[in-house]
């Protein structure tokens, strides 16, 4: 199976999961598959979290070009080597919204939840492969403490 085949597969998955069970269904599951993950890289020593940011990235086939942080939060800029992004697919500015408040977003609130207990943690999607026609996702997180 090719990867575009793959990807394809992968999006009508997630629409049907939002068809079936809204919008929550794939949320809570990319949440938890986040928070997963966070544990696995903490278990592995990792415990800084913009290095397991850094690092999941680029799993998926990105490259860190950019990470800012300050008292309130990060911007990171990832650039991939193609104009395709490796959980949504290729430019196609309706599919965005899906997949941030389904899949990035949660999956990505979900692994920071391991390196930041007891924060609140939001972001926004400045730039994303999905909406704008380039290669990279520039993403804004602010994190509060709650406790």
């Amino acid at each position: 199976m090719e990867s575009t085949d793959t990807i394809k597969f992968f999006q009508s998955f997630v629409a049907q999961m939002v068809e079936i069970g809204g919008i929550n269904l794939p949320r809570s599951i990319a949440t938890k598959l986040g928070r997963n993950l966070g544990d696995l890289y903490r278990k592995k020593g990792v415990g800084d979290y913009k290095e397991a940011l850094e690092s999941m990235f680029r799993g998926m086939g990105g490259k860190t070009r950019k990470f800012e942080q300050d008292e309130h939060g990060f911007t990171i800029l990832i650039e991939y080597p193609r104009e395709f992004c490796p959980i949504g697919g290729g430019h196609k500015p309706q599919r965005f919204e899906i997949f941030t408040e389904a899949i990035c977003r949660p999956y990505a609130i979900g692994f920071l939840s391991a390196f930041l207990p007891r924060t609140k943690i939001r972001m926004k999607f400045l730039n994303c492969v999905l909406k704008e026609v380039g290669k990279t996702c520039s993403i804004v997180a602010r994190i509060e403490k709650t406790g």
